[in-house]
């Protein structure tokens, strides 16, 4: 098995040699480290191409914040990103994982173990995802991925969250009165109503949780790591976009969805059937109360 080949891009001389010192030091895996001190530093090693992970700076001397992923994805698309930045930038760092990164770590914080996790779930994911694009696993309609995508990835990354001590969070969704639209106003209007609910799923969640229509009103996702979140606080957020999408829309009806979450720790031997199971199970208990 070869080396792993990272590039980071860090202009603070400390940080960067605390980065490297953990790396050449660490009992998990081999690493290469190939530091640049900003982006134009780092291009050269983007074209030649002998990357396969980045870990990047979010306050770079020649780009700052989101800028960064825009010139990295303009040399190499596929490439899987890692960001950096200080304790007290939470929200950029979590608005670049809904803009492209794979993960993020808070300077100060990071230590060997939290930052070769971090490397090797990032890439394990990432070629999961490019083995699966060889396959038929988007839903045609809503461009989420189906159930066949879902079932494939969401087993691996109940597999990656016990290796990787990650928290997952499974949320299940029906959507309301899918069958009332169509009978009063139509298929057509129908589908309208499932791709906007697809599209308010896009904006409430990140790029590196997995989205997918397993059903014909159902809606299932895994969010990976949701660091300082509860059921309770996802429910909320979805529900609050689906508001948000109603207040803005003169159509004769309102999205709405029956919604259950359920943590990977609910089942053991790590079985996504036994977890949907559950999720079933509560659903049809949300469904009750709501009649």
């Amino acid at each position: 098995m070869k080396n792993i080949a990272l590039l980071l891009i860090e202009n603070d001389p400390a940080i960067a040699e605390h980065i490297v010192a953990l790396l050449a030091g660490s009992r998990f895996t081999a690493i290469d480290v190939t530091s640049a001190d900003g982006f134009s530093a780092a291009q050269k090693h983007l074209v030649a191409g002998n990357v396969d992970i980045i870990l990047a700076d979010l306050d770079l001397p020649d780009s700052h914040g989101l800028e960064i992923l825009g010139k990295i994805h303009e040399k190499k698309e596929d490439l899987p990103i890692i960001v950096m930045a200080g304790p007290d930038e939470k929200e950029l760092m979590i608005e670049a994982v809904q803009s492209g990164a794979q993960d993020y770590l808070i300077k100060g914080q990071i230590d060997e173990d939290r930052l070769v996790r971090s490397i090797l779930y990032v890439l394990e994911r990432h070629s999961l995802i490019r083995e699966l694009e060889e396959v038929s696993i988007t839903d045609t309609m809503t461009g989420l991925y189906n159930k066949r995508g879902f079932m494939a990835l969401a087993q691996k990354h109940l597999g990656l969250a016990a290796r990787f001590d990650n928290v997952m969070w499974l949320i299940y969704m029906e959507m309301d009165n899918l069958s009332w639209i169509r009978d009063n106003l139509g298929q057509e209007e129908g589908d309208n109503a499932l791709t906007d609910m697809s599209d308010m799923l896009r904006k409430t969640f990140r790029e590196s949780d997995v989205l997918a229509r397993i059903g014909d009103c159902e809606f299932a996702i895994i969010a990976v790591n949701e660091v300082d979140a509860n059921s309770q606080q996802m429910a909320a957020r979805i529900r609050e976009n689906i508001n948000k999408f109603n207040a803005k829309t003169g159509r004769p009806y309102k999205l709405s969805a029956s919604i259950v979450l359920v943590s990977h720790t609910s089942v053991a031997g790590y079985d996504i059937n036994k977890l949907l199971y559950i999720a079933n199970k509560h659903m049809y208990e949300e469904k009750s109360k709501k009649k």
